[in-house]
Protein backbone atom coordinates (compact mmCIF):
# COMPACT_ATOMS: atom_id res chain seq x y z
CA UNK A 1 0.00 0.00 0.00
CA UNK A 2 2.78 2.42 0.90
CA UNK A 3 4.42 2.05 -2.50
CA UNK A 4 1.10 2.67 -4.26
CA UNK A 5 0.60 5.80 -2.16
CA UNK A 6 4.11 6.98 -3.00
CA UNK A 7 3.49 6.50 -6.72
CA UNK A 8 0.28 8.52 -6.46
CA UNK A 9 2.04 11.25 -4.46
CA UNK A 10 4.79 11.44 -7.08
CA UNK A 11 2.19 11.74 -9.83
CA UNK A 12 0.35 14.45 -7.91
CA UNK A 13 3.63 16.35 -7.56
CA UNK A 14 4.28 16.12 -11.30
CA UNK A 15 0.73 17.28 -12.04
CA UNK A 16 1.15 20.21 -9.65
CA UNK A 17 4.38 21.34 -11.31
CA UNK A 18 2.93 21.01 -14.81
CA UNK A 19 -0.31 22.80 -13.89
CA UNK A 20 1.64 25.66 -12.28
CA UNK A 21 3.63 26.02 -15.50
CA UNK A 22 0.49 26.03 -17.62
CA UNK A 23 -1.15 28.52 -15.28
CA UNK A 24 1.84 30.86 -15.69
CA UNK A 25 1.56 30.51 -19.48
CA UNK A 26 -2.15 31.34 -19.35
CA UNK A 27 -1.53 34.35 -17.11
CA UNK A 28 1.17 35.52 -19.52
CA UNK A 29 -1.27 35.29 -22.44
CA UNK A 30 -3.85 37.26 -20.46
CA UNK A 31 -1.30 39.88 -19.45
CA UNK A 32 -0.11 40.33 -23.02
CA UNK A 33 -3.69 40.59 -24.28
CA UNK A 34 -4.56 43.18 -21.63
CA UNK A 35 -1.62 45.29 -22.83
CA UNK A 36 -2.95 45.10 -26.37
CA UNK A 37 -0.29 42.71 -27.61
CA UNK A 38 -1.13 40.03 -30.12
CA UNK A 39 -1.55 36.55 -28.72
CA UNK A 40 -1.93 33.29 -30.56
CA UNK A 41 -5.48 32.38 -29.60
CA UNK A 42 -5.13 28.73 -30.59
CA UNK A 43 -2.07 28.40 -28.30
CA UNK A 44 -3.96 30.18 -25.53
CA UNK A 45 -7.00 27.91 -25.93
CA UNK A 46 -4.76 24.84 -26.06
CA UNK A 47 -3.05 25.89 -22.82
CA UNK A 48 -6.43 26.31 -21.14
CA UNK A 49 -7.62 22.94 -22.45
CA UNK A 50 -4.43 21.22 -21.27
CA UNK A 51 -4.70 22.91 -17.88
CA UNK A 52 -8.33 21.82 -17.46
CA UNK A 53 -7.49 18.22 -18.43
CA UNK A 54 -4.60 18.22 -15.99
CA UNK A 55 -6.83 19.51 -13.19
CA UNK A 56 -9.29 16.68 -13.90
CA UNK A 57 -6.46 14.12 -13.82
CA UNK A 58 -5.07 15.60 -10.62
CA UNK A 59 -8.47 15.51 -8.93
CA UNK A 60 -9.00 11.91 -10.02
CA UNK A 61 -5.63 10.76 -8.64
CA UNK A 62 -6.18 12.81 -5.48
CA UNK A 63 -9.52 11.08 -4.87
CA UNK A 64 -7.91 7.66 -5.43
CA UNK A 65 -5.10 8.63 -3.06
CA UNK A 66 -7.55 9.71 -0.37
CA UNK A 67 -9.42 6.41 -0.63
CA UNK A 68 -6.20 4.38 -0.59
CA UNK A 69 -4.84 6.39 2.33
CA UNK A 70 -8.01 5.85 4.35
CA UNK A 71 -7.62 2.10 3.77
CA UNK A 72 -3.97 2.34 4.74
CA UNK A 73 -4.82 4.10 8.00
CA UNK A 74 -7.46 1.48 8.80
CA UNK A 75 -5.03 -1.36 8.15
CA UNK A 76 -2.30 0.34 10.16
CA UNK A 77 -4.67 0.77 13.11
CA UNK A 78 -5.69 -2.89 12.88
CA UNK A 79 -2.06 -4.03 12.90
CA UNK A 80 -1.18 -1.73 15.78
CA UNK A 81 -4.15 -3.07 17.76
CA UNK A 82 -2.92 -6.62 17.16
CA UNK A 83 0.57 -5.65 18.33
CA UNK A 84 -0.85 -3.98 21.43
CA UNK A 85 -2.92 -7.06 22.26
CA UNK A 86 0.13 -9.29 21.78
CA UNK A 87 2.27 -7.05 23.98
CA UNK A 88 -0.37 -6.98 26.73
CA UNK A 89 -0.36 -10.78 26.80
CA UNK A 90 3.40 -10.98 27.51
Amino acid sequence: MESELQVMESLLGKYSIRSASLKMDIESYKSNASRGQYINTSSYNEAISNYNKLVEQYNSVLKQHQIKYAGYETELKRINDLIDRYNCGN
